[in-house]
């Protein structure tokens, strides 16, 4: 008979994918039981998701985008649990998705661009039915090369599709409305259109020229809503009205402006958003307007009740945006929630609130999803503000963003249909992630997609992913399903991160201290031991424990805000761990995580600001006289210094310690090679040793630093690898690379 664990680990592999592409041997999905609970994963490594949506069964289906550029859709359970299919839309005729809707049988509607055209592309439609069998792919094709980039489905089967055309001669189809003078000229470099396909995807039933956008929905009496962003001249040219505005509508002109870049070396005209209106033939204009300010307003999402009324949000850097009514609760100057009457003639309320995606809840309440951003920005965008944080509930600061720990945390927040008010607000927390698509799911969840720069989303138990979460560095594709019944997806746990440097956890190692964060997490009354002793580290503190696969952690400290853990040894060589936080006896948060043999963390700090703005921080480390370095204090040039590192996953003679022991001042070497780099120069390192009189786990090494002959004071850049793999922390603005820790030397 086979011991238990492999057949564990068997059983778990069944929903752990190398890539979505082998999840196609995956069992179908399941019909979505009756309650299903939130989850989050890293679906896919190196891919975004771009559209979401879900049948009346309740499966999920996604469509993505990869980095070599060809689209994937995949079909899920409800669950997340279990993928049916993934399939490559590459030779499908219409292979460019941007964006999908789904009907209640599961058949997928995907508009993009077919690439089949050697000078351009033209817009298409792809349907896919439940199996991802495709029924029909219809390329709009004529003189004009066009791209289409929202979608929405009529309730009698017919398909309607908005976005942009770069040349004139989009064809006009039955008596669709033309605007005056429909040019490229006129539109600057493109020119919107909106076509309407009939049920069997053969032919072209309706189009709208020189009216368009990059959002559409269907409104009261099967009208159509488009929403968008026009720049309105070109750079040197004089301003011109290039989008048809109607009699009456609320604004009929806007103030051109310009957005600088590059210390304004640099300007392109301002996004200036509009709305339009157009009956179900597309042959006229309801109304059509624009709402913006001086300095422009970028739309991002569009939304349309069932009494008519138009629900706009972006971002603004107009101090006169048109807000309007009485705004309850913290505004976020920046972001834009614009509600316009069936008129367009004008508004009911507009406040500071917002983001990029808009969807209504059974309720009829709003529902915006977005990324949250640091109040001050990013490190690297240096004197750029960003829109406060959404009241964020009892999430401990350090699971919010602050541009150094979490970058840009995923969030969805439901609003007031009334008067844009804030009810309840709920977030991702991670490195980066950047939602861009969003799906109400029949049980009330808020299904969110979209990318993140590291695959340290969350990973719900019994959630499908990928087994790239095991590489730290990683971009990829990320999808939680949110149910607002607390601040923070993981319930009571808001985020878990390495135990030294406060980064979000993706992978961990035996021996790794970690740190939870959340609320109910354990006692008022902070309980805490030392992680130098006694010997073993206890295992229960105030009532808490935590457990790896039924094998408990040590605990250095357990609150109701926080709880310090060590990874149990005994999961070494597991492929997958599950975690459970115990209070009382009652399982309160769960959470799994792949176990790699060694993710190795310098010890920084992480708690000010990045030494150079982007790339390193302050290391926690020790003079040759045993004193804390720092700017006061900094080591001689020459001179050994002392720095710590977690994570490393190993023990003297490859021995396996007790779990929670303290590590003996005689303990020998670890026996694996560590390097240090100063730029591109190898530093002259001792042996990487187990920390002596500390749990084991930690561990540290002596580095001797350079000579110098001027004597003064320098900061230097060092970066840490373990056995060739490099020491946390990383960062990502753009492009991933190691983020080092400094130490000051005179």
């Amino acid at each position: 008979m086979e011991d238990e664990e492999p057949m564990r680990n068997r059983r778990r592999r069944m929903r752990y994918t190398d890539s979505l592409a082998v999840a196609s041997c995956l069992i179908l999905a399941n019909v979505l039981p009756a309650s299903t609970p939130p989850f989050s994963t890293f679906l896919q490594e190196n891919a975004s998701i771009v559209s979401v949506g879900h049948d009346t069964a309740g499966n999920l289906y996604a469509l993505g985008t990869r980095a070599n550029g060809s689209h994937f859709v995949t079909q899920m359970n409800g669950s997340g649990g279990r993928v049916a299919y993934s399939i490559d839309l590459s030779g499908t005729g219409c292979d460019g998705g941007n964006a999908m809707a789904v009907d209640g049988a599961g058949n997928m509607y995907i508009a993009g661009r077919s690439s089949a055209v050697y000078d351009g592309s033209y817009p298409c439609v792809l349907k896919l039915n439940s199996s991802g069998n495709v029924v029909y792919s219809f390329v709009v094709e004529s003189a004009a090369k066009a791209e289409a980039y929202a979608i929405a489905l009529d309730a009698d089967g017919s398909v309607l599709i908005t976005g942009h055309a770069s040349q004139v001669g989009f064809p006009s189809v039955g008596g669709g409305f033309s605007a005056p003078g429909s040019s490229v000229a006129n539109f600057v470099t493109s020119q919107p259109f909106i076509a309407r396909i009939d049920p069997a995807g053969a032919k072209l039933v309706a189009s709208a020229v020189g009216v368009g956008g990059s959002q559409i929905a269907i409104g009261p009496g099967g009208d159509i809503f488009v929403a968008g962003n026009a720049a309105g001249f070109g750079i040197g040219d004089r301003p011109v009205v290039s989008y048809p505005i109607t009699p009456g509508a609320f604004q009929i002109t806007f103030t051109p402006s310009f957005d600088c870049t590059f210390l304004c070396q640099m300007s392109f005209p301002s996004a200036e958003q509009y709305v339009t209106r157009l009956p179900s033939t597309l042959t006229s204009l309801v109304y059509s307007t624009f709402v913006t300010g001086s300095r422009g307003a970028s739309n991002r999402a569009l939304a349309v009740d069932s009494a008519g009324n138009a629900y706009l949000t972006g971002t603004t850097n107009s101090t006169d945006y048109p807000y309007f009514g009485v705004e309850a609760g913290t505004p976020r100057p920046g972001l834009f929630l614009t509600k316009l009457d069936p008129s367009g003639g004008r508004l009911v309320w507009s406040v500071r609130q917002g983001g990029d995606l808009l969807a209504f809840d059974a309720d009829g309440n709003l529902l915006a999803g977005g990324s949250v951003y640091p109040p001050g920005g990013l490190p690297y965008q240096q004197g750029t503000t960003y829109p406060p944080l959404p009241p964020t509930g009892d999430i401990p600061e350090a699971c919010l963003p602050n541009g150094v720990r979490v970058q840009v945390a995923a969030a969805v927040q439901r609003l007031s249909a009334q008067d844009g008010r804030a009810l309840a607000t709920q977030l991702l927390s991670t490195t980066r992630a950047q939602p861009s698509a969003m799906d109400v799911l029949p049980d009330g969840r808020i299904l969110v997609a979209g990318y993140s720069a590291f695959p340290d989303i969350p990973l719900t138990p019994g959630a499908v992913f990928t087994s790239a979460v095991a590489q730290r560095t990683l971009s990829g594709a990320f999808l939680a399903a949110f149910d607002l019944a607390s601040a923070s997806l993981g319930g009571k746990l808001a985020c878990a991160v390495d135990g030294l440097t406060n980064l979000p956890l993706a992978p961990v190692a035996p021996g790794q201290l970690i740190t939870l964060f959340g609320s109910g997490l354990g006692p008022a009354d902070a309980a805490s031991a030392s992680p130098y002793g006694p010997d073993p580290v206890p295992t229960t503190l105030g009532g808490v424990s935590v457990t790896f696969d039924g094998f408990a952690a040590p605990l250095t400290y357990a609150s109701s805000a926080q709880i310090n853990a060590v990874v149990p040894w005994e999961v070494r060589g597991r492929t997958f761990t599950v975690m459970s936080v115990a209070v009382d006896g009652a399982v309160v948060a769960t959470r799994e995580f792949v176990v790699v043999a060694s993710n190795p963390a310098l010890f920084v700090d992480t708690g000010g600001t990045a030494a150079d703005g982007n790339s390193s921080f302050p290391a926690v480390a020790l003079n040759s006289d045993g004193s804390r370095n720092s700017r006061a204090n900094p080591a001689a040039a020459g001179s050994w210094v002392s720095l710590f590192l977690n994570g490393v996953g190993a023990y003297p003679g490859g021995a396996t310690p007790s779990n929670g022991s303290i590590t003996g001042w005689d303990a020998a070497p670890l026996g694996v090679p560590v390097t240090v780099t100063l730029g591109t120069i190898t530093l002259e390192t001792g042996p990487l040793m187990p920390q002596a009189g500390a749990v084991a786990g930690l561990s540290q090494v002596r580095v001797r630093l350079p000579g110098s002959s001027g004597g003064d004071l320098r900061v230097l850049p060092l970066t840490v690898t373990v056995d060739d793999v490099p020491a946390a922390p990383f960062a990502s603005y753009g492009k991933v690379f190691q983020a080092g820790g400094w130490i000051w030397v005179n």
